[in-house]
């Protein structure tokens, strides 16, 4: 870590702000989990010390646990320690690691944080050399930049926070592969909603994951954040270290020298090049760049980079499924109608959705043979053992993907019975485990609508009016309402936003969100709301698929409907009644 001369002084919270933190441990007791800082326990090392393994009581039970104590030649100090106290105390998120609490003793200084049996990412790629595939380096990826988003965006807390040392090694791996964020030593709180706004602050941070320009200029925005991140992804996809001695121009000018030169398939760690769809690679590259543009202004936020990357993971899972042959089978069908996302995280039961998109809206398809009867009139009950079968004891070889609920397999079972058949043979299905670690539980497995799909974040509401429902923000970008990402109050009317996005992609036959758009267009809400009421350029939005074959009338109509849902106040949005009476209308009238 480098660290520039001339910091702010240290500084320790009173009595009253040390009673509000985490759970505070004593000495003894961490000598009793660390068998007087046995070297048998030792688990890492960094620049602030080292890292044991230890049962701890956090007041409630006995859990393992991942203890960190300062060196005292480390060249963080108490400044790092207390910073790093204060933002896991206020930030909660599940790609973030927990701080289970922490002990200041003499000069004692420890942080006891939920144990990651796997280790960093920086291990995996550069020590173990893990065979990681390529769907899991995706995932990783996309679940470390939703904490990222996180910290940013400033959910849950009155301001965002840079992390300013972003970095592989700073990326722990949980059980479950799921990525969690660590180390918010150096993190510092800046203001939300204004990307272009910085904290002049001393430089630090660690070397080959820098902004250049914010180690020239000693301003710090969350963009310099954006800029490890594209290393990351670069580390991820090349399985070469950010600073790497065998490159004497350094990973970034590497890369972007083998895209120059037309070779991008050199650039790629030779343990998943067989594994990568082209167009997904294409796309990932792209984004990589344009996180690591010299110029902050043109680089994406975190929120853009997500909406990115996940559709970069639809087009890998759609390449995975035609390399397993499902592309002729009724699921090979029906994936082209919906795609499988990797963000499902739960807040609980309820009637007001914080996840309401196009994905979730499940389509009928004519497309089933005639002759399929279901063996029963609804849902069928699956054994264990059966679905074991049907996905090979569940085999990583037929992962399609994976989210806060668990893996998604590839499984086959017959047409008529619907028992496990040999791959290949019968129909294939998507079998969503869930995950014994997840967020998500018993309650959202179960509230399943065969229209109106994935009830895992709905939150009971009152009947009627506007009183709201308070949770942590939780869904897909571009479909949540402003109100609910600004203040995390839920409310009914939040719906009927994210309905006015999917009636807005229905009418337009574009995503809600996509940067191959010119900028003005990206967004579809914000090119929405420009067209307005003019008809001339509301021809320029509708899908161009329908050859003009509408009646114009009635797509004003829709259009003026999905405006008044998408509107900035609750009051002027519209009820779901009248909703459906306004979309019934138009369909007597123009059908």
């Amino acid at each position: 870590m480098f660290v520039a001369t001339g910091d702010v002084q240290e500084y320790e919270p009173s009595a009253t702000q040390r009673s509000q933190l985490c759970y505070h441990f004593e000495f003894f007791e961490i000598l009793i989990a660390t068998q007087n800082f046995d070297d048998s326990l030792i688990i890492g090392s960094g620049g602030f010390g080292k890292v044991y393994k230890g049962n701890v009581n956090d007041g409630s039970s006995l859990v393992v646990a991942a203890i960190k104590r300062l060196d005292a030649m480390s060249n963080q100090g108490a400044s790092e320690f207390w910073a790093e106290i204060e933002m896991l105390s206020m930030l909660r998120h599940c790609n973030l690691v927990s701080l289970i609490g922490y002990c200041n003793y003499e000069k004692e200084k420890i942080l006891v944080y939920e144990y990651m049996p796997n280790g960093t990412l920086d291990d995996h790629l550069h020590k173990l050399c893990s065979p990681l595939s390529w769907l899991k380096r995706l995932n990783i990826c996309i679940g470390a930049g939703r904490g990222l988003h996180y910290l940013h965006t400033g959910t849950g807390i009155e301001s965002g926070v840079i992390h300013r040392d972003f970095k592989s090694s700073n990326i722990l791996l949980h059980e479950s592969w799921a990525a969690k964020i660590s180390d918010f030593g150096l993190s510092k709180i800046g203001p939300t909603n204004q990307p272009s706004t910085y904290i002049n602050t001393n430089v630090k941070g660690s070397f080959g994951y820098f902004d250049p320009n914010y180690f020239s200029t000693g301003k710090l925005t969350r963009k310099s954040d954006v800029y490890a991140f594209g290393i990351v992804m670069l580390e991820l996809l090349c399985q070469k270290r950010a600073v790497d001695r065998n490159l004497e121009e350094g990973l970034v000018t590497w890369v972007q020298d083998s895209i120059k030169e037309g070779n991008l398939k050199h650039i790629i760690d030779s343990d998943i090049k067989g594994e990568i769809s082209p167009k997904c690679l294409k796309e990932f590259v792209r984004i990589a760049e344009r996180c690591l543009h010299s110029s902050p202004k043109h680089r994406p936020t975190m929120a853009e980079v997500m909406f990115s990357l996940e559709s970069v993971l639809a087009l890998q899972v759609k390449f995975n499924i035609s390399l397993q042959s499902a592309d002729k089978t009724i699921f090979g069908r029906m994936v082209n109608l919906f795609t499988f996302s990797s963000n499902r995280e739960s807040s609980g039961d309820s009637k007001l959705s914080s996840n309401s998109k196009g994905n979730n809206m499940i389509l009928e398809t004519k497309e089933v043979p005639a002759d399929f009867q279901s063996p029963v009139p609804s849902v069928k009950e699956f054994r264990f053992d059966d679905l074991e079968k049907a996905t090979r004891m569940f085999s990583l070889d037929l992962l399609l993907g994976e989210g806060g609920f668990g893996k998604v397999f590839l499984g086959w079972v017959d047409q008529n019975t619907l028992a496990p058949s040999k791959e290949g043979v019968g129909i294939a299905v998507a079998v969503k485990r869930l995950n014994k670690e997840s967020a998500q539980g018993h309650s959202e497995w179960l509230d399943y609508n065969a229209k109106l799909g994935d009830f895992g974040l709905v939150k009971y509401g009152p009947e009627t009016g506007e009183t709201h429902v308070t949770t942590r923000v939780m869904g897909t970008y571009g479909y949540a309402a402003p109100e609910y990402i600004s203040t995390g109050h839920l409310y009914t009317k939040s719906d009927i936003y994210s309905f006015g996005v999917v009636l807005l992609e229905t009418i337009s036959g574009q995503k809600a969100f996509d940067q191959r758009r010119p900028t003005e267009q990206q967004n579809l809400v914000n090119w929405a709301t420009q067209i307005k009421s003019s008809k001339r350029k509301l021809q320029k939005l509708m899908d161009p698929r329908l050859e003009h074959d509408y009646p114009l009338e009635g797509a004003s109509k829709c259009f003026a409907l999905a405006l008044r849902c998408i509107a900035a106040k609750l009051k002027d949005r519209p009820s779901s009644e009248e909703v459906l009476n306004n979309l019934e209308h138009v369909y007597v009238k123009h059908k």
